[in-house]
């Protein structure tokens, strides 16, 4: 959230039209809290002024997050249970955008959605409206969403997520993967494919891993300060 807090001020300041707005998550049958969340995202919407097109903005979320800004369709399509746009993503993964019910109580929701190649089914990732949030209302949903920064019930208080996205040898600019440092394992995700690089056995490795594939330097005064909740010595 934090993250895309920042860029809309950047974009604000480089004269963009903007604003922001919460956005639910997804959470599958394997989660602890699965389905629709509450308020524990944000994305941008910004506006070209001289068409008045609409984009969605986020460099927020993770591996599976936009690369680029995604077109938001006129209200006139909002009826529609899909967007018609079809935008490729990362390697062979595909995104777009639908307006959906969630439910019977969660109405009329952009729905951003992923696949991993052609053949394979769209995932829900998160969900979000056109309603303004502003920066109080982003200190509310800061001071009540205990369970995003507080609870250990949450893997974003217990766990370490590290990505790192791949681009090709010969295109700086095209991104054809990622590597993820997933708590303990290590998985690179390449041409719709994934794999398990390796399995950190303790805090030391998963240190190295950190600086062998990461470029992230933890320093000797520094490593006392890692959490025995995320710990690999103390799992």
């Amino acid at each position: 959230m934090e993250n895309n807090i920042l860029l809309n001020h950047i974009l604000c300041s480089l004269g963009f039209e903007t604003y922001m707005t919460g956005a639910r998550l997804y959470r599958n049958h394997q989660s602890h809290n699965p389905g629709w969340s509450g308020w524990e995202h944000a994305i941008i919407i910004v506006t070209i002024p001289e068409d008045k097109t609409r984009y969605v903005v986020d460099v927020g979320y993770g591996g599976h997050g936009p690369r680029c800004p995604l077109p938001l369709p006129s209200s006139e399509l909002q009826g529609t249970s899909s967007s018609g746009y079809v935008i490729h993503n990362i390697g062979t993964q595909d995104m777009r955008l639908q307006h959906n019910d969630l439910d019977a109580q969660m109405k009329r929701h952009w729905v951003y959605q992923i696949r991993n190649s052609p053949e394979q089914m769209w995932n829900d990732v998160y969900a979000f409206t056109e309603i303004e949030f502003t920066h109080k209302d982003f200190e509310v949903m800061n001071f009540l969403n205990f369970f995003t920064s507080k609870s250990p019930q949450c893997s974003l208080t217990t766990q370490l997520l590290v990505v790192k996205f791949l681009r090709s040898d010969d295109d700086k600019c095209d991104v054809v993967g990622k590597v993820v440092l997933d708590q303990a394992k290590l998985k690179e995700y390449r041409d719709g494919k994934h794999g398990l690089v390796k399995v950190c056995e303790s805090e030391s490795e998963r240190i190295q891993v950190l600086r062998d594939f990461f470029g992230i330097v933890v320093e000797q005064e520094d490593k006392s300060f890692i959490s025995t909740r995320s710990s690999l010595d103390t799992a």
